[in-house]
C-alpha cells in the first residue's frame, strides 16, 4: 500500500518542533556544542537550516568560550554555503565583523573560512580586503600564516609571494609607514585584478625591488610601489611589465644618485625635485607604457638612465623626456 506523502501543513508542526527543540539546546551551555556538531553534519537539511537557528549560531560567534565560538563560525559558514537563501547582507556582514575581533584563535578561524564560496562573499568590503594585507604583517605568527593561505585563496596571491612582499614591509619599525605600504600593495593588487596580469609574477618583481631598499628609505619604497601602480594602464605581459618597473626603479635611482653626487640645487625631496619626477614617473611614463608599450619602453628607460649619468642636473629632466619620447636627449 502506497505511503501517503504529507503535506507542507501537515509537517509544518513536526518542522516547527525539531527548530523550537534545535534553538533550546543552542541556548543551553550544557549541550550546545553536541547541537552545533549537529547543525555542522546536517548544514543542508531545510528542516535546520531555518532564520532562527542561523542567527542563534551567529549569535554563539561572540560567545564567551574560545571553543563554542570557532565552532559557530565554522556551522554558520558551513550552513550559508549550502543555504544560499539564507546569505543575507546582514549575515555575511556578521561574519565579516570577525576580522577586527580581540581573539586571535577567532580570526584565524575567519581568515581559515573567508575563501569558501558563499553567496555575497564574492566580492570583500574594501576594508576587509585591507585588513587581511595588514594581517600578512601580524605579530602574531599563526595569524600570519592563515592571512597568507586567505590572500592566495581570495586574491590569487601565493603564500610564498606575500610573505616575501611582508618581509619587505616589516622590516620598517614605524607603524605608520607600515600601513602605509599595505595600503599601497593592496591597492596594487586591485589594479592587478582588473588589469588581468600575472600576480604572483608582478609581485616576486616587484618584491625584489623592495628588497634593495633599506629601512632609512621609506621613500624609496613607497615611491616603487607608486610607479607600479601608475604603470598598470600600460600593455604587455607581467613579465614586460616587470621589466618596464625595473627600469623606472634603475631611472629614479640614477636621477636621485646623479642630483645627490653632483652638488645641485636641486635638492632631494624639495618641491623642484617632486616636480620632475612626478613629470616623468606619474605623468609621462605611464602614458608612453600605454602608448607604446612595456617592451618598447623598458628599452627607451635603459637609455634614458645611461644618459643620466652624465647629463647636466638642471637637464635631467628635459633629457630623460627627450628620450623616452623621440629617442634623443636634446630634442626637448
Amino acid at each position: 500500500m502506497p505511503v501517503k506523502r504529507m503535506s507542507y501543513e501537515e509537517r509544518l508542526p513536526m518542522k516547527n518542533a525539531i527548530e523550537a527543540y534545535a534553538l533550546d539546546c543552542l541556548n543551553n551551555p550544557e549541550i550546545d556544542v553536541k547541537q552545533l556538531y549537529e547543525l555542522l553534519r546536517r548544514a543542508g537539511d531545510k528542516i535546520l537550516a531555518t532564520p532562527k537557528i542561523i542567527d542563534r549560531v551567529g549569535e554563539l560567534m561572540h560567545d564567551r568560550d574560545t571553543y563554542v565560538r570557532k565552532l559557530a563560525v565554522k556551522v554558520y559558514v558551513e550552513m550559508l554555503k549550502q543555504n544560499p537563501e539564507l546569505s543575507s547582507e546582514e549575515r555575511i556582514g556578521r561574519f565579516l565583523e570577525l576580522i577586527n575581533d580581540s581573539n586571535p584563535q577567532v580570526k584565524e578561524i575567519f581568515l581559515e573560512k573567508i575563501g569558501t564560496p558563499i553567496k555575497g562573499l564574492e566580492e570583500i568590503r574594501p576594508d576587509v580586503r585591507l585588513r587581511m594585507f595588514e594581517m600578512l604583517c601580524d605579530p602574531d605568527e599563526r595569524l600570519r600564516q592563515a592571512a597568507r593561505k586567505a590572500v592566495g585563496v581570495k586574491f590569487g596571491i601565493s603564500p610564498e609571494v606575500s610573505r616575501g612582499i611582508a618581509d619587505e614591509v616589516v622590516k620598517f619599525s614605524v607603524m605608520a609607514q607600515k600601513r602605509d605600504a599595505i595600503r599601497l600593495i593592496e591597492s596594487l593588487d586591485e589594479g592587478l585584478s582588473r588589469r588581468g596580469l600575472d600576480k604572483n609574477v608582478v609581485f616576486e618583481g616587484v618584491r625584489k625591488l623592495l628588497k634593495e631598499t633599506d629601512q632609512h628609505e621609506f621613500a624609496d619604497l613607497k615611491f616603487t610601489l607608486h610607479i607600479a601602480k601608475n604603470l598598470l594602464v600600460g600593455t604587455g605581459d607581467a613579465e614586460s611589465y616587470n621589466e618596464c618597473l625595473r627600469q623606472s626603479y634603475q631611472l629614479y635611482k640614477e636621477i636621485k644618485s646623479r642630483l645627490k653626487e653632483s652638488g645641485s640645487t636641486i635638492e632631494v625631496g624639495s618641491s623642484r625635485w617632486g616636480s620632475i619626477v612626478e613629470k616623468i614617473f606619474k605623468d609621462s611614463i605611464p602614458e608612453l607604457a600605454e602608448q607604446m608599450g612595456y617592451e618598447h619602453l623598458a628599452l627607451g628607460l635603459k637609455d634614458a638612465t645611461e644618459h643620466v649619468k652624465k647629463e647636466e642636473p638642471e637637464r635631467i629632466g628635459r633629457s630623460v623626456m627627450s628620450i623616452l619620447i623621440y629617442g634623443k636627449p636634446d630634442v626637448i
